[in-house]
């Protein structure tokens, strides 16, 4: 295949905000999915142990817990108990 049809081919992810409850931590950033995939899939049992959130806050009992270091926090679906997706992007949420 040229590159134009691997292109075409492609799926493309939708970004979403979410805050994610992973007792005691509370993670909040972005999640990728397929279009047409509501985040409140998450919670089901699927193949993926992980989830990655890009853009990542994490929180302990409201004190962050983030690094400039890393960009990405993975979440083991095991622990997760809600996920929220958030109506306010995550660049207008304050710190």
């Amino acid at each position: 295949l040229s590159e134009a049809e691997r292109s075409a081919l492609r799926v493309h992810k939708l970004t979403y905000d979410v805050e994610l409850q992973v007792p005691p931590y509370v993670v909040a950033g972005r999640v990728h999915l397929f279009p047409g995939t509501d985040p409140s899939v998450l919670l089901e049992r699927q193949n993926e142990m992980f989830i990655p959130v890009t853009n990542a806050v994490a929180t302990r009992n409201g004190e962050r817990l983030d690094d400039p270091e890393v960009d990405v926090i993975l979440v083991n679906r095991f622990y997760l108990r809600s996920v929220d997706q958030l109506r306010t992007p995550l660049e207008e949420r304050e710190p």
